[in-house]
C-alpha cells in the first residue's frame, strides 16, 4: 500500500511504503482510493476490516461503505442502523468533519477515537461517534458543518445553544474559517457573541461587510468599524470597496 504523509503545513510530503502481510496477491482487487479485497478479507489502506462480510461489501463513497448488516466508515463497522441511514454529509479531509449522518433514532459524526482493542491496531484513529446531546434526531438537519436545528434547538458543533432565541435564528454564511449566524438580539462568529451588534436589525451586505441601525462592521476583521457612518454606508462592488457619507 503507498500513500503520501504530510506535516501540518503541507511543506515535508514524503511517500510511504507499507506492506499488507495478509494480502493474497492473485485475488486482490481494488476498490477504491481507500478500499480493497482479496478472496478472504476487505482492506482500509493498509488493515484489515474486522466483522464485515465480504461477499456483500460495497464502497459508497470516499471512506464510506457498507455490507448486508452494516455501515462501514474509515474501515471501522458503525452502530448505525442500516435500513434508516440517512447520509447528511460525506466529504474528504482529516482536519475537518468527514461523515455526518443519522438513523431512526440518533444522529452520528466522526470523532477522534482510541483504539487499543484485540485485532485491531492501539492508538488513535476516526470512527463514527454518537451525538448524544442531539434531542430530535428525526428533525436534525445541518445549516452548516458546524450549525444545525431540530424541532426545539439550534446546535453548534453538536452541542445546543440554550442562548440563542430559537425562533428568530437564522444562518448566515462561511466566510474563511468562520460561520456567522444571528438571532434577534445578537450576531455570532462561530459560537462567540459580538457585542454592540443588533441582531434583528443586522443585515449581510456582502462577504466583506454587514451593518446593523448603528454600527458597520467587517467580516474580515470581524470587528466594529466604529469610525464610519452606519445609515450611510454602502458597498460600492463586490471586493470589498464601500463608502459612507465622508469616505
Amino acid at each position: 500500500y503507498i500513500f503520501e504523509i504530510d506535516d501540518s503545513d503541507e511543506t515535508n510530503v514524503r511517500t510511504d511504503y507499507t506492506l499488507i502481510r495478509k494480502a493474497d496477491i492473485a485475488s486482490f482487487e481494488i476498490l477504491s482510493k481507500y478500499y480493497a479485497k482479496d478472496q478472504q478479507n476487505i482492506y482500509f489502506e493498509n488493515r484489515v476490516v474486522h466483522a464485515v462480510d465480504r461477499e456483500s461489501f460495497q464502497v459508497i463513497n470516499h471512506k464510506l461503505g457498507r455490507d448486508s448488516n452494516a455501515l462501514i466508515f474509515n474501515g471501522y463497522r458503525t452502530e448505525v442502523d442500516p435500513s434508516s441511514i440517512e447520509i447528511l454529509s460525506a466529504r474528504e479531509g482529516a482536519h475537518q468533519l468527514e461523515l455526518i449522518a443519522k438513523d431512526k433514532d440518533h444522529v452520528y459524526a466522526d470523532q477522534w477515537t482510541k483504539f487499543g482493542k484485540t485485532g485491531m491496531r492501539t492508538g488513535y484513529d476516526k470512527t463514527l461517534a454518537l451525538m448524544k446531546k442531539i434531542a430530535d434526531p428525526a428533525s436534525f438537519e445541518l445549516l452548516s458543518d458546524l450549525w444545525a436545528k431540530d424541532q426545539s434547538h439550534i446546535y453548534y458543533r453538536f452541542k445546543p445553544m440554550e442562548q440563542i432565541d430559537y425562533d428568530s435564528f437564522q444562518f448566515l454564511m462561511i466566510d474563511n474559517y468562520s460561520h456567522w449566524a444571528k438571532d434577534q438580539y445578537h450576531l455570532y462568529q462561530n459560537d462567540k457573541l459580538i457585542k454592540d451588534i443588533h441582531g434583528i436589525s443586522f443585515q449581510v451586505l456582502n462577504r466583506f461587510w454587514g451593518k446593523d441601525q448603528k454600527h458597520v462592521f467587517s467580516f474580515d476583521t470581524g470587528r466594529i468599524r466604529s469610525k464610519i457612518d452606519a445609515p450611510s454606508f454602502q458597498v460600492t462592488d463586490d471586493q470589498g470597496g464601500a463608502e459612507d457619507k465622508d469616505f
